[in-house]
């Protein structure tokens, strides 16, 4: 995993609730969950769209781990 790669390459989730009364949404980073996909090689991983995706780091929620089994490489398999 390259160092400045800190979070599941494939993405994190987080789900947006609804907006309140007056429009406003909060979005809560630290809730940031990464996919099934980044736990197991049997489940399938959603890609977001290209429109969901930031440029910027997120260092919240919860962060890629280095003995991912879908971070090794097919050698290490």
């Amino acid at each position: 995993m390259h160092e400045r790669c800190r979070s599941y390459p494939a993405g994190r989730f987080v789900d947006v609730p609804l907006p309140d009364s007056l429009g406003r949404t909060v979005v809560d980073f630290n809730l940031a969950r990464n996919p099934d996909c980044a736990f197991t090689l049997s489940s399938p991983c959603p890609l977001p769209p290209p429109e969901n995706r930031f440029t910027q780091p997120i260092e919240a929620g919860e962060q890629a781990y280095a003995d991912s089994p879908t971070l090794l490489t097919p050698d290490s398999r």
